[in-house]
């Protein structure tokens, strides 16, 4: 092959090399995007909707590390835990921060459930709150769960759609009016047994015999 031949053939090797490069790895336009987000959407499992979300857009997500550290977890889930170990092995606690309006108290109860959904059988804790002079109920789990909204139904026939927090171990009711008339209607049982669509909530029962004695700390810096 003489050298002009061999010139043109390097040339067309180098040509197609360029346009395959172009075709496959070519962007999608801006239009394009958008749709494939919307169809994001759709998608149930919060995990897979993130997972979706950031193939769409190329978000880069480093390996996650394993760690059992606290701190990773959110504010509120921290105090419910710490309140629950340290008045262990009652089955309930209450944490005063302050006196008065504006400061902020807690109550926890431990599910009496031998067997839960969770691994090693571990029970979650149903917190009620005033924090920030905002009235709470939230169920702290011990490891996340990718359920985002679920149906609650108590023993009193409330039914309220619970939200899942971002990191998957703190589910809120929602707050103010609606957190205090359940928390009026627990205190007038001495047991909670839930209902829920969910498979790791359903079931989870509470001793709520402390409550009509415990409220008081919650009604008083909340005014209620």
């Amino acid at each position: 092959m003489n050298k002009q031949n061999y010139c043109l053939l390097a040339g067309v090797m180098l040509v197609s090399v360029m346009a395959s490069s172009t075709v496959i790895g070519a962007p999608i336009s801006a239009q394009q995007q958008v749709e494939q987000a919307k169809q994001c959407r759709s998608v149930t499992s919060r995990l897979d909707r993130l997972a979706c979300f950031d193939r769409v857009f190329n978000t880069q997500v480093a390996p996650a590390e394993p760690t059992d550290n606290q701190s990773q977890k959110p504010l509120q889930w921290r105090r419910a835990m710490t309140a629950a170990q340290e008045s262990a092995p009652q089955s309930w606690s209450l944490t005063e921060k302050g006196e008065g309006r504006g400061s902020s108290a807690w109550i926890t109860l431990r599910a009496s459930n031998l067997s839960t959904g969770f691994r090693g059988s571990e029970q979650p804790l149903l917190m009620l709150s005033c924090i920030d002079n905002l009235s709470r109920v939230e169920l702290m789990l011990p490891e996340p769960i990718e359920d985002g909204r679920m149906k609650l139904t108590f023993p009193n026939g409330q039914t309220q759609y619970w939200r899942n927090g971002d990191l998957g171990v703190v589910l809120s009711s929602s707050r103010g009016l609606p957190a205090i008339r359940l928390m009026k209607a627990l205190a007038r049982e001495d047991r909670l047994t839930i209902r829920s669509n969910s498979q790791y909530v359903d079931g989870l029962t509470f001793d709520t015999q402390p409550l009509p004695e415990t409220l008081g700390a919650l009604r008083s810096r909340c005014g209620w």
